[in-house]
């Protein structure tokens, strides 16, 4: 952000708006006011401002962005609706930090600029910090572990929105002619407020922790940990936002200090450069769409509750020809419907699966076993879920015995146990002794209770 360029023709700041209109007024919007708005230029976002037509650019530009999010997580085709979020929530955000700048500048006097047209002006410039964005769009999950990717994308996050946070900041100095310190007060205001927001709205899936489901990935456990960490940071720090924002309303001392001129339109640059994003988008999503396409079949299929017809459909291709970061959602949530855990245990049983497919369904089969049984699951969980040794972690619990354990969808504890011990090569040896010794004091216990009861004799 250039300090002559500021200091020059500034409104309120030692210049005049008709010298401002000289130096940015005049020919048509080009891609260098494009690029120049990304860092904070005055001239760009005043010739932006001024430019009508820079609304439809903007919409693409949202749209981009959202493509940028969407582009290797969804299957767009059937899921285009992902698209629109983010031109529903801009025009919110936009909407209600543009009254919370027009509320805090009439007490500063009469804007010459009309509350639309003003807002038109604003919306633009709020879409143009889309582009920002665009670094979601990197594909950490193709070339970094796991918990390598989540880091990526969390670390990528925050680096976009302190960019954009401080974009919108300075917009809002040009536009209000107002100083930095009272500008970005009312914006992490309005942040704080929308964080707050978002985190009540979505609550935090309190049943499963509890309960104590286990996550299926390590990056799924650390995306957890952050998403509990924001959550509990978000609430303790509202009341500081809050009060930030409120001092923020009552040292702004500024109206709208742009004079409504009008530029004649956008240059041949710009279109070139909106051709060029619309191609980048296409390319992108010719290389992700069709293992979207397979997960949302393949997905489709399990909701349905066509298991046996899901995870054959998911054995004729390769684990490489769906999304690296996903796995088939073959445990339900409680109190929720889904794949009959049952079908899914009868295709182990009949090894028709293919083998980047049997590891996730032995998972899952020992995922929905413990879920079902929280004592045995504490005391001793599945070979994937647990210590490598788990024999030295296992008491035998007098007062649980085989008539109060869960007999669950496929089948009770001891058929589960057979087919683990069967199928899943990962089991050392010591856990495998482990089932065996609850195997056979489940069935003594149960021939014992089935032995008919003989009278004693008096």
């Amino acid at each position: 952000m250039n300090r002559d360029e500021d200091s020059k023709g500034e409104p309120g700041h030692g210049g005049s708006q008709d010298e401002t209109q000289n130096g940015s007024q005049g020919g048509r919007l080009g891609v260098r006011d494009l690029a120049a708005f990304q860092f904070g230029s005055r001239r760009a976002i005043e010739r932006i401002a001024a430019t009508p037509a820079a609304l439809a650019v903007g919409l693409l530009l949202v749209l981009s962005a959202s493509i940028a999010r969407n582009y290797d997580g969804s299957y767009l085709v059937r899921e285009w609706d992902v698209l629109l979020h983010g031109v529903v929530v801009s025009i919110g955000n936009s909407f209600a930090l543009y009254c919370l700048f027009a509320f805090a500048a009439r007490k500063a006097g009469e804007s010459s600029m009309p509350f639309w047209r003003g807002y038109r002006a604003f919306l633009t410039l709020f879409w143009f910090t889309s582009p920002t964005a665009w670094f979601y769009a990197v594909p950490y999950e193709h070339f970094l572990a796991p918990l390598d990717a989540v880091n990526a994308n969390v670390i990528t996050l925050g680096f976009v929105s302190v960019w954009r946070v401080a974009l919108i900041t300075r917009v809002c100095c040009v536009l209000w002619g107002a100083r930095v310190r009272d500008a970005l007060s009312i914006v992490l205001g309005f942040c704080g407020a929308v964080l707050l927001i978002a985190v009540l709205a979505s609550p935090w899936p309190v049943v499963d922790f509890m309960s104590g489901v286990r996550s299926i990935s390590e990056a799924e456990a650390a995306m957890n940990g952050i998403n509990l960490l924001v959550r509990v940071i978000v609430i303790m720090l509202s009341p500081v936002y809050l009060i930030i924002g409120l001092v923020g309303l009552k040292m702004f001392k500024n109206s709208w200090s742009l004079a409504p001129w009008r530029m004649r339109g956008l240059s041949a640059g710009v279109y070139l450069a909106m051709v060029g994003v619309v191609a980048a988008c296409g390319v992108g999503l010719s290389l992700m769409q069709p293992a979207q396409a397979r997960r949302h079949h393949a997905e489709s299929l399990l909701k349905n509750g066509e298991v046996e017809e899901g995870l054959a459909y998911m054995s004729r291709y390769t684990r490489r020809d769906f999304p690296p970061a996903w796995e088939p959602k073959l445990v339900s949530d409680l109190g929720k419907d889904g794949p009959r855990m049952s079908a899914v245990r009868a295709a182990i049983e009949q090894e028709t699966l293919a083998e980047w497919l049997k590891p996730i369904c032995v998972d899952a089969s020992w995922r929905e076993y413990l879920r079902q049984d929280t004592l045995f699951m504490w005391n001793h969980p599945g070979p994937s879920l647990m210590p490598a040794d788990i024999s030295e972690q296992v008491q035998w619990n007098e007062n649980y015995t085989a008539r109060d354990r869960f007999e669950s969808d496929g089948g009770d504890a001891v058929s589960v146990f057979r087919l683990h011990l069967k199928h899943d090569t990962r089991m050392s040896e010591a856990d495998r002794e482990v089932l065996r010794v609850w195997i056979s004091a489940i069935e003594a216990e149960r021939a014992e209770a089935d032995a008919p009861k003989t009278e004693p004799r008096e």
